[in-house]
């Protein structure tokens, strides 16, 4: 009888045992390339969105300028949600809001690191939820002396994780009188301090909310944010 050649069961276990290995260590890798993916397109979408809503203001000779519309809910808003078709109209996040159900999952977003909770104030002055999820909150700062106006727009919805600034949340500017939007960040915008306002240990308050012009400029943003957030 001829001899049959195979291999021994310690030979089998080692090589299931390395293949183990090599699935440890490169799994998370896809998953985090994937989920980086997939956080870059949905952010260049919403910035689509909002930028094309904002040109076709501009082409029908509609001001962009919040001074236009005075302070608080009920301005803006409602004007930029008629470029928003199909979107739901929630109102106020803490006044009566026809979406409080769908908000109040989302709890209140988190900052950078997650240390700290952006209060209600910055996100009252009107909500929208889009056809695709993303939901668009509005802030008008009252004392701001510059009466700019702020959108915050989070990419995967509020009932998406984690609800984090500078993760799946970034801050729009509408520039007064320059009729143009521009990513939270840009030296013109209200918040430029990226060593302050776009860092994983900084303890400031709003710390995420210019991390919008990196995501804008870095096509490996969302790849580094995944190695240092988890």
């Amino acid at each position: 009888m001829k001899n049959k050649k195979g291999f021994t069961l310690a030979e089998t276990l080692i090589t299931l045992g390395i293949i183990g290995i090599v699935a440890a260590m490169t799994i998370p890798t896809l998953i985090n390339g994937y989920k980086a993916s997939q956080l870059r397109s949905q952010f260049l979408e919403a910035y689509s969105i909002l930028n094309q809503a904002t040109r076709q203001m501009i082409a029908d000779e509609i001001s962009i300028d919040c001074a236009t519309y005075g302070k608080g809910i009920g301005g803006l808003y409602k004007v930029f949600s008629k470029y928003m078709v199909g979107s739901t109209d929630c109102g106020n996040i803490r006044y009566g809001s026809k979406c409080k159900a769908i908000l109040q999952a989302a709890g209140f977003y988190k900052t950078l690191n997650g240390k700290y909770y952006l209060g209600e104030a910055w996100l009252d002055d009107g909500t929208l939820i889009l056809q695709n999820g993303m939901t668009i909150n509005f802030e008008n700062p009252p004392n701001h002396p510059d009466n700019k106006c702020y959108m915050f727009i989070d990419i995967n919805g509020a009932k998406g994780k984690p609800n984090r600034l500078g993760y799946d949340v970034f801050t729009f500017q509408l520039l007064d009188g320059k009729e143009e939007i521009v990513p939270m960040g840009e030296p013109r915008s209200a918040y430029p301090n990226l060593t302050r306002e776009c860092n994983y240990n900084s303890t400031s308050m709003v710390n995420g909310i210019s991390c919008t012009v990196k995501a804008k400029d870095d096509p490996d943003y969302f790849k580094k944010l995944l190695k240092n957030i988890k």
